[in-house]
């Protein structure tokens, strides 16, 4: 047990890679002693390897579609620290790209399992310590597919259009117990789920945001730590879209015809979209390719 300490502490799903591990690097490094959890207990070692600090950090092997194994992650955490004041709900896997046709009732429950149901979990089980030790902050992960549809990524969208709900309605029944709960919703990231995305148009310009390149997993972790932080103290219910302005270029561009732009990701929607039973000869079908190289299909990235 490690309670001596007035070092406050943060609860990181998905904390062993991508922004997960970098949210938790920056937290570490700015005071906060935290608890990483995935489903993977050899990368989890890793990553607490490479945090340092170990007084400081505690593993919790888990999966969060899982109701009692969320709340015992939780308990683990607060056994082992005495307290929980920040929960960030950054967990998930790379999903299959499945036509809305061909998809099954199985695979909707899985994803919605562990992309809704994972931050539901872990978030009730948080909720209900912070509520008791008299305030907190929860930082939901979601992404801009909440309001933006891509082919075949249907339960995903649904399941982070869920997040962003949820974020809403826990802040409001919350509020009186002085725990926040805001969202990050990203677009693409630099990281062992985000990359395969831009390796399919190798050393050519990516032109799908303002700053033509993805966002980096410490640039995440900066926007989670300031709405962690009594920093946004005015916001709740809030989700940050952070971007790099890819939704604001979306939105002005759609109806812009003969940019170039707009003409390829038009094409490349089509494309994808053209045929049932799933990803075709896309780069879609390359970048699950890609993942399940690196990962094995449906294998969590935490």
């Amino acid at each position: 047990m490690n309670t001596g300490s007035d070092r406050p502490v943060a609860l990181i799903t998905g904390g062993s890679s991508g922004s997960g591990l970098a949210t938790a690097e920056l937290f570490l490094s700015r005071g906060y002693r935290v608890a990483i959890v995935g489903r993977n207990t050899e990368r989890l070692e890793a990553a607490k390897n490479r945090l340092g600090l170990e007084a400081n950090v505690l593993c919790a092997p888990g999966d969060m579609g899982v109701a009692a194994e969320a709340e015992r992650v939780v308990d683990v955490t607060v056994a082992e620290f005495g307290r929980l004041d920040v929960l960030v709900a950054c967990h998930g896997y790379f999903a299959p790209l499945i036509h809305v046709l061909d998809l099954t009732g199985e695979e909707w429950q899985r994803q919605l399992g562990v992309h809704l149901f994972g931050v539901i979990n872990i978030a009730t089980a948080a909720a209900k310590v912070m509520s008791d030790q008299g305030g907190g902050s929860i930082v939901t992960i979601s992404t801009i597919n909440a309001w933006q549809a891509e082919p075949h990524f249907v339960p995903h969208s649904v399941a982070k259009a869920g997040v962003v709900a949820l974020t809403r309605g826990m802040a409001l029944d919350l509020a009186p117990f002085g725990v926040r709960v805001n969202g990050v919703a990203p677009a693409w990231v630099d990281s062992p789920m985000g990359a395969p995305d831009f390796v399919g148009i190798e050393n050519q310009p990516i032109d799908c945001n303002f700053q033509n390149r993805p966002a980096h997993p410490e640039e995440i972790a900066e926007v989670v730590w300031f709405l962690a932080s009594a920093a946004s103290s005015a916001l709740s219910g809030t989700t940050v879209m952070a971007d790099l302005g890819q939704m604001s270029l979306l939105t002005g561009l759609r109806t812009v015809e003969g940019n170039e732009t707009v003409d390829n990701m038009r094409r490349w929607r089509n494309e994808a979209s053209s045929e049932r039973g799933g990803p075709h000869e896309t780069p879609y079908r390359d970048r699950l390719l890609r993942m399940e190289m690196e990962f094995g299909a449906g294998v969590h990235a935490s």
